[in-house]
């Protein structure tokens, strides 16, 4: 019964979503992540369907752009952010952890926002509070999770900068007027 809430839930999801990645066992290192994969640069929404207990750990895979920013968060499903301790962990293509986080969430949620400045794959890591090494020792958590993963294009300095002048004009001739 709860298999087909989540596989109802995904489905609702999908409209929103480019790509629902249903977790595959066993995925409890970078080179057995499950994929999100991904060909076009940002903007993407997609939404990884998962399941953690105690002593494991998930991983996937993204395809991430430079100029992109990262959006990553888990949260329990039925949501109940105060009881799924999550820890969430961000790594580049050669395994090594560039980001992770506990809670900057509501409750319990992990997030990351990061800003990517090199286009290659990058790995996502769940696992349970207590589990900082992402190897699935030292967690007791058990829960059905989302994985939502989105990336959206950061303009560049000059765009910005011509926006700001922009702005700057517009400000001036409404005082003048």
């Amino acid at each position: 019964m709860q298999k087909t809430i989540l596989i109802l839930m995904a489905l609702g999801a999908v409209a929103a979503a480019q790509a629902v990645v249903f977790e595959i066992e066993s995925n409890n290192t970078t080179a057995t992540a499950n994929s999100f994969g991904r060909m076009t640069p940002a903007p993407f929404a997609d939404l990884g369907i998962g399941r953690v207990t105690p002593g494991d750990v998930d991983f996937y895979s993204v395809m991430l752009f430079a100029g992109e920013s990262l959006n990553v968060s888990v949260t329990q499903v039925p949501v109940n952010p105060a009881t799924f301790d999550s820890y969430l962990g961000l790594f580049d293509g050669g395994g090594t952890l560039i980001e992770a986080d506990d809670d900057d969430g509501p409750g319990l949620v992990s997030s990351i926002t990061f800003d990517v400045l090199s286009t290659g794959t990058y790995f996502l890591g769940v696992t349970g509070f207590g589990d900082s090494n992402f190897d699935g020792i030292g967690h007791s958590e058990t829960a059905n999770y989302f994985l939502t993963v989105s990336a959206v294009p950061v303009p560049e300095p000059a765009t910005m900068t011509a926006l700001g002048l922009g702005i700057v004009a517009v400000l001036k001739r409404r005082k003048k007027s």
